[in-house]
């Protein structure tokens, strides 16, 4: 797709495109040709694989003329040029699904219909070491051999059994692992869902393999909470008045739902060290069901510059697992940049926008050489860089901590001027729905950044407006408090304001607040506690039942016995509390309570 600076346009093939690059550099631009489009690529252009990224000079050698080809971008001043470029497999991805009706003892898995696949694991993480394609090959970062909740999974093999171990597989397709930080095996038996690159007549290469028939849960806050990430959208805003554009929208799955908050952070990377820096733009809280799923939307103009790759994360520490995996977070490449679409018939489409993406304008680092800004840029008057580079900029891998520290203690004789401290980073699960005067309601807080201990943090829960009436806030100095809900005569929105500080110096915190609506008309809930009934003393009758309503607003609560028929006040025993006996009461039909 291209748009200029009267136009833009965005070409996909599915044929055979081909490419070329100019010059010897690493970092070489080059022309590429899509459905019949000659399209310029400016230099520091990186390429988009489905689990990769990789320069496109290595385009050119990667066999991609057969894949699917998609390239945004710009005519600017008559010149067709790339702004971004993504290669999928043919048809968007060789994916299929189906039983696995064997392991075999190379590490192949026999799908249920006679096709072999094979996971192209060049670390050997998963199953044996396969490094046939490199630009198609299994995220091992945040893992893509998983079953449903995103716990990791593995394909055992003579070469494994050390490591992906039975005893780690529980009964049943639900279970919670004995050992969180280990691996569970795939079995015969097992629904897959696959992606990869055709390999022959009836074998899948693949990156990607889901067990959806195995749903694996951990438990406590000792245990990491693995993330399964479906989608990362990402819309990109324009000022023109005649097109609509995206939220920024997050789509996954957790091992742990337990009072889980999810944090979405942007990846910015320094162009000239590669330093990577987490900038919070939103967080989630998933569904309290099976799946614990969450789906949010982000106000996209906000979170500008939009960066290539994002960080997932709860409120549960990252901790490395026995396979070195670090679970508890998830690095998620964009998976789809949603640009403008005019919403005006009869007008043009503007230019596509690519002045908030940062990689684009700033440049970026990839596997240890920096890539200066897009060159020509895919668009008029581009953003100036905000720093220059020079190769020496680049941070040492090999370098430790305590060697430089040394080294720059004893050329200075005092601490180092540039010295960091880790601030916290606040974090508090949102409230949807009202909350009716006279309840209680939880508010759930946390520190997601994984450097910086609790116990080296205080909190602080505050109601920063409305000025009055005052919402009563119990245990305001922990990450979780509770609050009762004052009494107001209209629905009021209440902020409540988490403020995290380290106790060493409370000057470094972070704040996050969330917005709670107090209703004084809504239905309170009433919870039926005990039920019995028994034929002694011409029958015997207990119930006892709870409101939310706990501040003595309910002066009277009534049980409905067959349909409303006996209508019988209940006394109250406690805040909320409400209960019945009696002998003599035939037994019911059915029972309701009234308040």
């Amino acid at each position: 797709m291209y748009r200029s600076v009267s136009r833009s346009f965005q070409p996909s093939s599915r044929s055979r495109s081909l490419v070329d690059w100019t010059g010897a550099e690493y970092n070489a631009g080059g022309s590429i040709q899509v459905n019949g489009f000659d399209i310029k690529v400016p230099k520091n252009l990186i390429v988009q694989f489905p689990t990769v990224f990789a320069p496109f000079k290595d385009l050119c050698g990667a066999g991609a003329g057969g894949f699917e080809t998609t390239v945004v971008g710009n005519i600017v001043d008559g010149t067709i040029l790339a702004g971004q470029i993504s290669v999928a497999q043919r048809f968007g991805l060789e994916a299929s699904q189906g039983y696995i009706t064997a392991i075999n003892s190379d590490g192949s898995l026999s799908i249920s219909g006679g096709v072999r696949v094979r996971i192209n694991d060049p670390d050997g993480l998963f199953g044996p070491k396969v490094d046939t394609a490199p630009m198609w090959v299994a995220d091992t970062g945040s893992p893509s051999v998983a079953s449903f909740s995103g716990f990791p999974m593995c394909i055992p093999y003579p070469g494994n059994t050390d490591k992906c171990l039975s005893s780690n597989r529980g009964t049943g397709q639900s279970f919670t692992a004995p050992d969180p930080l280990r691996m569970v095996p795939l079995k015969v038996g097992d629904y897959i869902e696959y992606s990869g690159l055709k390999a022959g007549a009836n074998e899948i290469l693949a990156s990607d393999i889901t067990c959806i028939s195995l749903h694996i849960t951990t438990q406590g806050t000792d245990a990491p909470n693995y993330i399964r990430l479906e989608d990362m959208l990402i819309g990109v805003p324009d000022s023109a008045a005649n097109v609509e554009f995206a939220d920024i929208k997050v789509v996954g799955f957790l091992s742990n739902c337990a009072n889980a908050i999810v944090t979405i952070s942007a990846i910015d990377v320094d162009p000239c060290t590669g330093k990577e820096t987490y900038r919070p733009i939103g967080t989630a809280t998933p569904k309290a069901e099976t799946r614990c799923k969450f789906d949010t939307k982000i106000a996209t103009q906000a979170q500008a510059p939009y960066t290539r790759e994002y960080r997932i994360t709860t409120n549960t520490p990252v901790k490395e697992t026995k396979d070195g995996i670090q679970a508890g977070e998830y690095i998620m490449a964009v998976s789809e940049w949603i640009f403008p679409e005019v919403d005006v018939p009869g007008t043009n489409p503007p230019p596509f926008p690519f002045k908030d993406i940062r990689d684009l304008v700033q440049g970026t680092v990839l596997d240890g050489k920096q890539y200066g800004p897009l060159s020509p840029f895919p668009g008029v008057a581009p953003p100036a860089p905000s720093k220059s580079c020079n190769p020496s900029d680049l941070l040492d891998p090999n370098a430790s901590a305590s060697a430089s520290a040394s080294a720059t203690a004893s050329a200075t004789s005092q601490p180092t001027s540039d010295a960091q401290v880790v601030s916290p980073v606040a974090a508090v699960a949102q409230i949807a729905s009202a909350q009716r005067v006279g309840t209680s309601f939880l508010l759930v807080g946390s520190n997601t950044e994984t450097n910086v201990s609790s116990s080296d943090l205080t909190f602080k829960w505050s109601q920063t407006s409305p000025s009055s009436p005052s919402a009563s806030i119990t245990n305001g100095g922990s990450p979780n408090a509770t609050v009762s809900a004052p009494k107001v005569t209209t629905e009021t929105s209440f902020v409540f304001e988490l403020l995290v500080s380290l106790k060493s110096n409370s000057s470094i915190s972070s704040k996050a607040n969330v917005t709670v609506k107090i209703n004084p008309t809504m239905n309170d809930t009433v919870t039926l506690d005990t039920y019995t009934w028994d034929s002694k003393q011409s029958g015997t009758i207990t119930v006892a039942c709870t409101t939310n309503v706990i501040n003595g607003d309910n002066k009277k609560m009534e049980l409905w016995l067959n349909n409303g028929g006996s209508k019988i006040s209940m006394t109250q025993n406690g805040a909320g509390k409400w209960f019945y006996s009696s002998n003599k009461v035939n037994r019911p039909t059915n029972l309701k309570m009234r308040v």
